[in-house]
């Protein structure tokens, strides 16, 4: 908090004010002179008499405005963040520490630095991690990520004599980017259908494109062979640009290695046919070449491209792996705890905007207190902003500067657009 934040006055007010009392201060040395950035005006005679005795001191005065006021070091608020339980069952909920690593494969978690700066907010999920350094991915079943927003939590300590009444929360919000990057998913067949297909999903806010599968087939029997990602492959699919799904087929691949896919087509289903089963499995065992089991190990890799927040492009070479049927089988049967809770909805793409969150919080002489502020996004996105804590007294506690990346899976919109936005925005 400084002068002008003080009285009110925005930034291009204050910064207006410094110019036009320095280009006054030095009108009695340098007068009718344009430098651009401002104009020295020419003054009379009494005028640049006064300006010469008062225009410093106006000058020092003006930049002491900038510079913020010191904080009472006996009331002050840390921030750090956590991420709640994504089943919502009311679990405790685990404080995020420097440098934590969430093993679950497909649980989004938020991990904290503070490296003197800012305090730096990532996400961690290890599907996330490998997919981003080139895999190897494996396929996952359908809406099997865990996830949550991100919650700020924020501990107040009062050791001042006197009460202190909080009364919002601002999110100074400098700017909020949309994340760019894709986010792809094999998805698991756990129906087994899809025959001779893999069916490919986006959840990330940003469109893979131009992409091709190139991968190696197997036949796959009683335990599946090591995957080979080695190059050169043996076939290659063109997908083209994935916003959120494609269905690939393998059909043209495996009639390359002697699989009469159109007869297998036309064979009829379980219970359709008057053949016994062992009479059926032989009949169609005939039309699968090598791949006698039925199944198909593949593996391989996925080539596309992206944007970046920076506006260029960015090749990705992720490494995968799957099991591909050749028929649809017949599926089988089978701390102190934070007082108050607040939620604010920022914006996936802006610059220079605020969210207020009302906020009722009383510390009295020696007490302390601790809340939490969830941040809902509707799509993955990159923000940067300052957290401000005001009083009653019009007092402001400022904490780190905050750079968060946020990531929401695609296949979770619906449920982000359910969260109330409680923070409103301030013009």
């Amino acid at each position: 908090m400084n002068l002008y934040s003080f009285l009110g006055w925005p930034n291009e007010i204050a910064i207006a004010l410094f110019f036009l009392v320095l280009a006054v201060a030095l009108a009695p040395y340098i007068s009718d002179v344009d430098f651009h950035v401002i104009r020295i005006p020419k003054l009379p005679e009494a005028l640049c008499s006064r300006s010469r005795h008062w225009g410093p001191l106006a000058v020092i005065i003006c930049l002491a405005g900038f510079f913020p006021w010191p904080h009472d070091s006996n009331v002050s608020a840390t921030l750090d963040a956590y991420t709640p339980d994504p089943n919502n069952t009311g679990a405790s909920k685990t404080v995020l520490q420097p440098d934590s690593w969430n093993v679950d494969e497909t649980h989004l978690s938020y991990s904290v630095e503070k490296n003197g700066k800012a305090t730096v907010i990532y996400p961690e999920m290890g599907y996330l991690n490998r997919f981003k350094n080139g895999g190897p991915i494996r396929p996952l079943s359908v809406t099997r990520f865990k996830w949550n927003f991100p919650t700020l939590d924020v501990k107040l300590v009062n050791n001042s004599s006197k009460t202190i009444y909080l009364t919002d929360a601002v999110f100074n919000v400098r700017q909020s980017r949309l994340d760019p990057a894709p986010l792809l998913v094999v998805h698991r067949n756990r129906l087994r259908a899809n025959a001779w297909r893999v069916p490919l999903y986006n959840y990330g806010s940003g469109i893979a494109s131009n992409l091709r599968m190139r991968f190696h087939l197997t036949p796959l029997f009683e335990s599946p062979p090591s995957p080979n990602y080695s190059a050169p492959f043996a076939h290659e699919v063109h997908v083209g640009d994935v916003e959120r799904r494609a269905i690939m087929s393998l059909a043209p691949a495996f009639i390359k290695m002697g699989v009469d896919v159109e007869s297998l087509k036309a064979l009829p289903r379980y219970g359709r046919h008057q053949m016994s089963t062992e009479e059926f499995e032989a009949h169609r065992r005939q039309f699968l070449g090598p791949f006698t089991s039925g199944r198909a190990s593949l593996s391989g890799e996925l080539v596309f491209t992206s944007k970046t927040l920076s506006g260029k492009t960015k090749k990705w070479r992720v490494q995968f792996s799957a099991i591909v049927q050749l028929f649809n089988r017949k599926a089988k049967k089978k701390v102190r705890l934070p007082t108050r809770e607040y939620d604010v909805k920022l914006d996936s793409e802006n610059v220079n905007y605020l969210r207020r969150v009302p906020i009722s919080h009383v510390l009295e002489p020696g007490e302390s207190d601790r809340f939490t502020l969830m941040i809902a996004v509707d799509r993955s996105s990159y923000h940067s902003f300052v957290l401000e804590l005001m009083t009653s007294e019009n007092e402001v506690f400022d904490s780190f500067p905050v750079r968060l990346h946020a990531v929401i899976p695609r296949s979770q919109l619906l449920k982000s657009q359910q969260v109330d936005m409680v923070g409103s925005e301030s013009e």
